[in-house]
């Protein structure tokens, strides 16, 4: 398929999904009026009535319900976006891991991963936040690195405040300066980053898989170093050959940012949540929700195409 033939399939099925959404919000206008009702968003410019604390800023009681949806959208890509990271540098040591000519190492990751693929995500949830919230108290926090600590309140780490570094530090029965993390945001990007990381390592692990035996052995002729033909011949075509269904676990990963609702995290679905409650316009809520993902996503899947192109032709390169 030629470059241009793929951009015109591209349009069309853009074309045909927008037809589509087209028809269906048609057809729900017509059986709204029929039951005598119709779709009102006027309610996102009311107040919303609940504060936010937590992420990019602050949402007080008397803002509009848009602000705190736009909040709850930005705490779903905040987390979103640590949970993949975790997954991805997790992902890579387990998949190499797997390869691995030593038993013990490979016995090793798949321990960590089959438990981590067969169990359900949110029963992984609860058992981290219930570990978390067992943790000592801000007092006897736990120093991970210098200027890092980690209770039972979440993970304080340090910060730039008016261009000076602001270490946490303990003063009476809590934890002052620095940034603050709380106990649902750690756990649920903990618990996204360490799930998705076991299938992704297994995706990596089936493209080292399919690299040619040739190439390693080409390296080595030439005299490289093992660990310097990984690095440089085996892994670009490995993740050239993982790149696609790599991106799909991160597209389920920042669709499963939306189990943070079950711990009590206020990302877009635990706003949406509230703000229904307040306005009781739960089917304008759910179409917002719906077409935030559908648009994040959307713009996901275009990054991977453009990210394929490069990489796909690597891995037929060689």
């Amino acid at each position: 398929m030629t470059a241009t033939q793929g951009r015109r399939d591209a349009w069309l099925g853009t074309g045909i999904a927008l037809l589509l959404l087209g028809l269906l919000g048609l057809a729900l206008e017509a059986a709204l009026a029929r039951r005598g009702l119709r779709l009102d968003f006027s309610a996102l410019g009311e107040r919303a009535g609940f504060a936010l604390t937590e992420g990019g800023f602050a949402v007080a009681p008397d803002d509009p319900a848009w602000r705190a949806l736009l909040a709850g959208l930005l705490n779903t890509l905040r987390v979103a976006l640590c949970g993949a990271l975790l997954a991805l540098v997790l992902a890579v040591p387990l998949a190499l891991a797997r390869q691995s000519p030593w038993p013990a190492a490979r016995s090793l990751a798949a321990w960590i991963i089959e438990p981590l693929r067969n169990t359900p995500l949110p029963l992984q949830l609860f058992l981290w936040y219930g570990l978390l919230l067992n943790l000592p108290g801000p007092r006897a926090a736990w120093h991970l690195l210098p200027g890092v600590l980690l209770s039972n309140r979440g993970l304080v780490l340090p910060s730039l405040a008016g261009g000076a570094l602001s270490l946490p530090t303990l003063r009476g029965f809590n934890i002052e300066g620095g940034v603050s993390l709380g106990p649902e945001f750690c756990t649920l990007a903990f618990g996204l980053g360490v799930f998705h990381a076991a299938y992704l390592a297994e995706v990596l692990r089936a493209g080292l898989a399919a690299v040619p035996t040739g190439q390693a052995e080409a390296a080595a002729a030439l005299g490289l170093p093992k660990r310097l033909s990984l690095r440089l011949v085996v892994l670009p075509q490995a993740l050239g050959f993982a790149l696609a269904p790599g991106g799909w676990q991160i597209l389920q990963l920042v669709k499963n940012a939306s189990l943070g609702l079950l711990i009590g995290y206020q990302d877009l679905v635990g706003v949406t949540d509230i703000v229904v409650n307040h306005t009781g316009r739960g089917l304008e809520g759910l179409i917002v929700v719906s077409l935030a993902y559908l648009a994040l996503n959307g713009l996901l899947v275009l990054l991977l195409r453009l990210l394929e192109r490069p990489a796909g032709r690597t891995a037929l390169q060689h």
